[in-house]
């Protein structure tokens, strides 16, 4: 068995009929055998019946008059050993039985294709001699695409060629002469053709290896040599060159390329006229064709370019390119008759504009075999031949410098092969009919993206698709109008339907009528009709709609943006599939959308991909288009658009479901929370965290409260202000409200359903909410939800579906600092990166730039996952919950000051077993802030601390029995004081159930409130304008009367007291009588005076005179707040702050000695007189101040040493006798004192009657121990009569606390 190589192509439709008129010019285009396989397993499956449906299938696929195939074969195999009666024998050569006791099938097998081959090439020799006869000359030389038809039946042995139509008129071939009529029937023919998948024109040919494995028997054909020259005295004689080019391919297709090549030659020196331009060019292909087949055949590698040197496949090319050129330039000869309609239809035009686009393609496919195969060598030609594909269409992903590389090696530019492409592509294509548009444009598209050229590869994709939708339509458009015609002639009444054969709903055939839109008197029959709906088919819809996606992600719009689910379940309601947003954040949700693509080229492409998915129809599809354009494209398209894409997505989806699709949309409007909040609870309800050391008695009482001080000692402390931050606080078995914000960025109103929380923690009880939001609006929602069990609830989100869609959960964490600064540090990184490469073409696309974005993964992988902080809230412990039952105040408003009683009641199902009352009032607040603003001096803020702390409005004396049991009443009495400036105050009553079982002891308890306002007037009835503090000795000036200086002075030592003086208004309507009480010792001193409306009184009062130790005056003023670091604004000194301190101490001993009371005499009513807006200065003090030293003076006669007579409290001396002044010092305090004394005349000139013996002016005395006294004596001798006035002045020197201490005494010298 001799070897060679043999090239098969297996199509796998036969051409269309209207390619009949290629069948001389182009051989190759049809099939030239026919195999068929046929199953004889079963044992009952006659021969006959194998024999008799392979005719019927050839005569389905080729017209009785085609010239092909040439051969044909049915291969039948049998299966196991139940067919070993079958009778091997057959009337029909074409039909060969395998039987299944061959061992080694794959040799017999192809020994019998190899008979198959031989047959064909036999009968090119019959074809040849048609073509050679004088009829077959003739039609060559009078049409420019003459017809071929077989005379005989497909039983026939030989094959009888003869030209023109065939004889019974079938529309199968095509000729000039043909009528009108059957060129109608050619074009109905033409609908009718099968749909299917045109085969790839270079996939299909497989070569046999040169040198097959030992025993295989695998057929083959010789390659013979060049045989010798024929004479030219045929071609000469014929004058004909086509019958040379006819003969050139029959040799070409044997195999023998030399005669092929010779004949080529000859034929183009023959054909030279412009009626011969076809000719010439398909023999200038044919040439090429040869030599690609001489070069794949050589044994010897190609040599490797020479520099400089033309390469080798220049010629090629050339002579390509000069085909195409020619079959441009082609016209058709004649035209046909017209058609009933009058129109004249062309029969050329077709088959001349696919000549071009197959010559073209050629040309451009020889280009990218050397191109993609980088040089001229064996693999380029092996891609020629289609045994390789290209390379680049073998790589995942070619990058851009592969093809720089590729060009520069082969010097073949890819915009050259670019315009080889292009001449497929032209106004010529308008001639061809759709299944060979569609062929030729998805070539076109293959070879662009072959090159990379991308964006004209979509460019030929959106026209391929027009001209798929453009059948598809028609197609339906067809099948509707004969279904129609079928129903009116009656053809339905056999039970079949004239609609397209579909599954539809299984009634067809079933004896009822099958109508479409017809009314029902377009049946003619009177009976009632059922209508069916075709069920559509949705076979190839898949890759049609990813060719749509591929054009759009090329354009920048991603229509799988919405993604499509279909769950196990047939409801979308049951799935619990959810889609969740990671904590990873997307631009989109930073707000940097990286722009690409023009948005009106964008929108177009995305207007055809929803129309296609609308024409298809594919339902789930439209959807996921529409939804998908909505959410990246929503801010170039129109209010309209808008609205038009929602609702056919609503439309599809409800259609889909309708027909039993499960598909669901994922949620595609955005994230459409802004956010999300925890509605306080009311006052009432509000829990209050304490520790369990609050309910421990403390000994200072509420004071820290109301004065709003601290207990922590330092002024500013970072982790008291971090602690204090208020903590959300739910109730369990209590409705929490949630406060969410929603948006709605489209222009059309959108639904929401199944709003939910997301949270994470303790059970949270929620309804589902739905809301729809109006068009670029707002909508708050509020969701009540009730927590099952205490503990740490988090928000994390909300989750939320649309209608059609499944859940999708949308993450709300807290803007922290760690967040901003990871946001921050992204950005960066994305500005280093944009700034660092720069991206040009498809590759600036958005998601190939974050492909490209390495350092953004490095740094997302080596970072620690990012932790997100969300909205939480501490779900407490059941509380109960308490209201006031009753009140005796009127209207909740008291007059001065009253008693109140107050009744609450426990409402709740659990006990309170802790009660506690706190008060407020309008005047705390003005002190409170007066305190706060620290503006006060020391004093003040006592006096200020002390009126809060120590005349509170409300009060009361406890509550003995705390416990109130579920449904139980208790009574709780406050007292209320009438304080001048409040206006109105609250009673907060606080409670809880601290006592309840629990497995482990509690750090903190919780409590709940009640608050009760009361409206306070108060009615100022006294008021203190004035106090002065004067001695007791000078009752002279005190404005007294006789009677009450005449019980003052009954007092006994008048030295140890003082009088107390103060000026009181009655500013009421009525009198009101006061009364001041001395409370200093057992004894008690009380005067009263009666005041009459708007009168103003003096108010007298002795004290005795206060002595109090140098430890107490020394003091600092206090505070009676926590506050430890109190600092005076003014600037005082020693001294200055010494004396303000004795001021201080000693009128607070003043204040704690005198008592005041006012009382209404008409109603018995009684209150307090507020005594401490009264001032103490320096001369009061030191008239409330007892001395610590006492000083004694007397007139002593020198002669007998005795006490000189006295008138009332003067002293009565003769002139020019000698006395002696005798001043006795006594300490009386427990420490020495340095001393000095002066005597100071009343008037200058005193001293000129009066003669003394020694200095009267600073005495010294020297340091007087404590409890000792000193004497004395001064000489004084008067000299003239008159009245002597003198001051004896005792003054403390050094470190010694005391002022000055004066004596006055009179003189009267007779």
């Amino acid at each position: 068995m001799s070897t060679g190589y043999l090239h098969l192509a297996y199509p796998s439709h036969p051409p269309p009929p209207w390619h009949a008129s290629l069948s001389v010019f182009r051989v190759s285009h049809f099939p030239l055998g026919v195999i068929g396989v046929a199953d004889c397993s079963k044992p009952d499956t006659p021969l006959t019946s194998v024999q008799a449906e392979f005719h019927a299938a050839l005569e389905r696929c080729f017209p009785m008059e085609s010239a092909f195939p040439l051969a044909s074969r049915c291969y039948a195999f049998e299966e196991g050993d139940e067919n070993s009666q079958l009778n091997m024998a057959s009337g029909d050569p074409r039909l060969v039985v395998i039987p299944s006791v061959m061992g080694n099938k794959q040799v017999y097998v192809g020994t019998l294709i190899s008979e198959l081959c031989a047959e064909v090439l036999s009968n090119f020799a019959n074809l040849a001699k048609a073509f050679e006869s004088a009829s077959g000359l003739a039609a060559l030389n009078n049409q420019q695409l003459p017809v071929i038809s077989r005379s005989d039946d497909l039983g026939g042995h030989f094959m009888q060629y003869t030209f023109g139509l065939p004889k019974k008129g079938r529309p199968s071939t095509i000729s000039h002469s043909s009528s009108a009529n059957n060129i109608s029937s050619l074009r109905d023919s033409m609908d009718t053709v099968p749909n299917g998948t045109r085969p790839h024109p270079h996939r299909a040919t497989t070569g046999i290896p040169p040198s097959p494995p030992p025993g295989s028997g695998s057929a083959g054909i010789q390659s013979s040599p060049a045989s010798k020259k024929r004479t030219t005295t045929y071609m000469s004689a014929s004058s004909n060159g086509r019958l040379g080019k006819l003969v050139a391919d029959l040799f070409l297709l044997s195999g023998r390329t030399s005669d092929a090549v010779q004949w080529y030659v000859e034929s183009l020196a023959q054909i030279r006229g412009p009626q011969d331009i076809i000719w010439q060019a398909s023999a200038l292909e044919g040439m090429c064709v040869a030599e690609i087949l001489d070069l794949w055949s050589a044994t010897d590698p190609p040599l490797p370019p020479v520099p400089g040197a033309k390469p080798v496949w220049s010629d090629i090319s050339a002579r390509l390119e000069q085909a195409v050129s020619l079959y441009s330039r082609a016209s058709p000869s004649t035209m046909s008759s017209p058609n009933p309609s009058g129109q004249q239809l062309d029969t050329e035009s077709p088959a001349l504009s696919l000549l071009l686009c197959q010559a073209a393609m050629r040309h451009a496919h020889f280009l990218l075999a050397i191109w993609s195969n980088k040089g001229m060598g064996r693999s380029a030609v092996d891609t020629m031949l289609g045994q390789t594909p290209c390379q680049p269409l073998s790589l995942t992903t070619p990058s851009e410098s592969l093809y720089h590389r590729m060009s520069s090696i082969t010097s073949i530019p890819r915009s050259l092969i670019g315009e080889a492409i292009n001449s497929a592509h032209g106004p010529h294509m308008m001639h061809l009919l759709p299944r060979d548009q569609l062929q030729v444009l998805s070539l076109v598209a293959a070879m662009f993206s072959c090159l990379g050229f991308r964006r004209k590869e979509v460019y030929i994709l959106r026209e391929v698709l027009a001209v798929i939708m453009d059948m598809v339509v028609s197609s339906r458009e067809e099948a509707t109008a004969k279904a129609a015609k079928a129903i009116m002639s009656g053809e339905p009444k056999s039970g079949k339907s004239p609609a397209p054969s579909n599954a539809g709903l299984g009634i067809a055939g079933a004896g009822i009528d099958v109508v479409g839109s017809l009314p029902s008197s377009a049946t003619g029959h009177g009976t009632g009709t059922v209508g069916v709906r075709a069920n559509v088919s949705n076979d190839g819809n898949e890759s049609v709609l990813r060719v749509v996606k591929y054009i759009c992600d090329t354009y920048g719009v991603d229509l799988s943006k919405v993604a499509i689910t279909r769950p196990e379940s047939d409801s979308p309601e049951d799935s619990n599939e959810e889609v969740k947003i990671g904590p990873v954040v997307s631009e989109e949700e930073d707000g940097v959308v990286e722009a690409f693509g023009w948005p009106e080229l964008q929108l177009g492409a995305v207007r055809e991909a929803v129309a296609i998915a609308e024409a298809l129809p594919d339902y789930p599809g439209l959807a996921q288009f529409s939804l998908s354009t909505l959410r990246t494209m929503d801010a170039h398209l129109t209010p309209a658009e808008q609205l038009h894409l929602y609702n056919t997505s609503g439309r599809a989806m409800a259609t889909a479901r309708r027909r039993g699709d499960p598909a669901v949309v994922a949620y595609w409007a955005g994230k459409p929370v802004l956010s999300l909040e925890i509605t306080q609870l009311p006052f009432a309800r509000t829990p209050v965290k304490h520790p369990m050391s609050d309910l421990e008695p403390r000994s200072s009482g509420d004071s820290a409260g109301l004065l709003g001080g601290r207990r922590d000692p330092f002024i500013y402390n970072p982790r008291l202000k971090s602690g204090s931050a208020s903590e959300a606080l739910i109730v369990q078995n209590e409705a929490a409200e949630f406060v969410i914000t929603l948006y709605n960025k489209y222009c059309f109103d959108l639904e929401v359903q199944g709003i939910r929380l997301s949270t994470s923690g303790p059970a949270l009880r929620a309804m589902p909410l739905s809301t729809i939001i109006p068009a670029e609006s707002y909508r708050v929602l509020r969701i009540n939800a009730t927590a099952t069990e205490p503990g740490v609830l988090t928000i994390r989100g909300i989750r939320a579906q649309l209608p059609g869609g499944i859940p999708q959960e949308f993450l709300l964490p807290l803007a922290t600092d760690e967040e901003e600064k990871r946001a921050d540090r992204r950005k960066s990184i994305l500005d280093a990166e944009g700034l660092r490469t720069k991206v040009y073409g498809l590759a600036a696309r958005p998601e190939e730039r974050s492909k490209r974005r390495q350092s953004l993964v490095e740094a997302a992988k080596a970072a620690p996952p990012p932790t997100q902080a969300f909205l939480t809230c501490k779900v407490v412990e059941e509380q109960p919950l308490l209201r006031i039952r009753r009140t005796t105040l009127s209207h909740g408003a008291v007059m001065l000051y009253d008693g109140e009683r107050l009744t609450v009641e426990n409402i709740s199902p659990v006990p309170v077993d802790f009660i506690k009352l706190a008060f407020d009032d309008s005047s705390i607040g003005i002190a409170q802030q007066a305190l706060a603003e620290g503006e006060l001096s020391v004093a003040e803020a006592y006096e200020t601390e002390y009126n809060l702390v120590n005349r509170p409005v409300f009060t009361y004396s406890g509550i003995t029995n705390q416990n109130i049991g579920p449904e139980k009443k208790a009574t709780i009495s406050v007292t209320c004081f009438g304080k001048l400036g409040c206006a109105h105050g609250s009673i907060q009553l606080s409670y809880s159930f601290v006592r309840r079982p629990r497995d482990s002891p509690a750090e903190v308890f919780y409590t709940r409130q009640i608050n009760h306002p009361v409206e306070i007037s108060v009615f100022e009835t006294i008021r203190c304008r004035t106090m002065d503090v004067i001695p007791f000795w000078n009752t002279d000036e005190a404005g007294l009367e006789d009677s009450s200086r005449t019980s003052f002075t009954e007092k006994s030592n008048p030295d140890q007291w003082c009088l107390f003086s103060v000026e009181v208004s009655n500013m009421h309507e009525g009198p009101f009588e006061v009364i001041f009480d001395r409370v200093q010792d057992v004894s008690k001193d009380t005067t009263k005076r009666l005041i009459s409306p708007g009168a103003t009184a003096r108010i007298i009062l002795p004290l005795k005179r206060l002595s109090l130790p140098q430890e107490v005056t020394t003091q600092p003023i206090p505070t009676l707040s926590d506050r430890q670091f109190i600092v005076s604004k003014e600037k005082l000194s020693a001294i200055e702050e010494r004396e303000q301190r004795e001021l201080f101490w000693h009128r607070e001993h003043l204040l704690k000695s005198v008592k005041a009371y006012w009382r209404e005499p008409s109603s018995g009513r009684e209150g307090e007189i507020w005594l401490r807006s009264l001032r103490l200065t320096m001369p009061m003090l030191r008239a409330l101040q007892a001395p610590p030293c006492k000083l004694q003076v007397s007139l002593i006669r020198q002669e007998g040493d005795r006490e000189a007579p006295t008138r009332g409290v003067k002293y009565v001396a003769e002139p020019s006798e000698f006395y002696f002044i005798r001043s006795r010092i006594i300490n009386e305090s427990g420490s020495p004192i340095s001393l000095s004394l002066s005597y100071v005349p009343a008037y200058l000139g005193l001293m000129d009657s009066a003669l003394f013996d020694s200095t009267i002016s600073q005495i010294p005395l020297g340091p007087l121990p404590g409890g000792s006294s000193i004497e004395l004596d001064t000489g004084v001798c008067f000299v003239d009569s008159g009245l002597f006035e003198f001051r004896a002045v005792l003054q403390a020197h050094g470190q010694s606390p005391i002022g000055p201490l004066d004596n006055t005494f009179s003189i009267v010298v007779e």
